[in-house]
This record gives structure tokens, C-alpha cells and sequence, in this order.
């Protein structure tokens, strides 16, 4: 499975006390674009990924995706924080926001 895209939209929530940092989508071999995962800061200062998610008559939140494989949660977990990440640096895309990967 090949990333082919990653889009990161920041906002400053921290005014609010809010631990999002950001909104990001992903795109895997130009076929399958995931919306809604969200880049969560931890209290300690740590990033991690929110995959989308909904919530049931019962209250409890679900995801709506699931990787199966640990290893390609783990490679797609941490190329949305790297985007995240280097979203200040000069980009090869026009818009700031889109990493080509």
C-alpha cells in the first residue's frame, strides 16, 4: 500500500484548551482518500492520530477505519505526523498543506 498524498489542515484550538492540532486525509495508491483523522496532542506534548470516528446509540465512539496490520497502521500513523510535523518546511506541492509521499 503506497501513500500517495497527505493533506493537513491546522487550527489553534488551545485557546479553547482543545487537543486537536489538525485535520488530515489521506490518499493510498491514488484509489482510496480516508477524511476525518484527526492529529491529537497528548497533555505531555506527544502526537498521535484519531482515525475518523462516530458515535453509537450507546454513547461509545467508533472507528470507522481499521488497519488490520500493525505495521501499516504504524508506517501510515507515522507519515501523517511527519506531515504534520514538517508543515512549516518548504513543500513540493504549491499548497503548504499537501505532501506528495
Amino acid at each position: 500500500m503506497e501513500v500517495t498524498r497527505i493533506r493537513i489542515y491546522p487550527f489553534d484550538t488551545s485557546s479553547r484548551r482543545g487537543s486537536v492540532r489538525a485535520f488530515a486525509e489521506i490518499e493510498l495508491n491514488g484509489k482510496l482518500l480516508i477524511r476525518g483523522i484527526r492529529i491529537i496532542e497528548s497533555k505531555t506534548g506527544g502526537l498521535f492520530i484519531g482515525w475518523p470516528g462516530q458515535k453509537t446509540t450507546a454513547g461509545e465512539y467508533r472507528d470507522l477505519v481499521e488497519i488490520i496490520d500493525a505495521e501499516t497502521n504504524k508506517q501510515l500513523r507515522n507519515q501523517i505526523i511527519h506531515a504534520f510535523s514538517n508543515l512549516g518546511l518548504e513543500s513540493s506541492s504549491s499548497d503548504p498543506r499537501e505532501n506528495q509521499a
